[in-house]
């Protein structure tokens, strides 16, 4: 725009302000990653919460249908047993 020759305070100045802004800039970038991974870490161990309940459960379940299947298989060897005392 203005295309005039400026004095070395001038330049000085100028440069001063840039660099200002970009370390100001840098500092918002990196406050802005960290708050991003802080994120990022809350939403993993969310889904770590939620694998480790689904996987309780599942482990319930699975235990309440072995422990089933155990007593029923019991019940039919008592049965059979009393067969063939008979």
């Amino acid at each position: 725009m203005w295309d005039y020759p400026k004095s070395a305070k001038h330049r000085a100045f100028i440069d001063e302000l840039q660099a200002k802004h970009e370390r100001e800039l840098s500092k918002v970038r990196a406050a802005e990653k960290k708050q991003a991974r802080a994120a990022d870490g809350l939403q993993a161990l969310e889904e770590i919460k939620a694998l480790s309940a689904a996987t309780r459960e599942k482990t319930a379940r699975l235990r309440a249908e072995r422990l089933a299947r155990a007593a029923e298989n019991l019940v039919d060897k008592r049965a059979k047993s009393v067969r063939k005392k008979k």
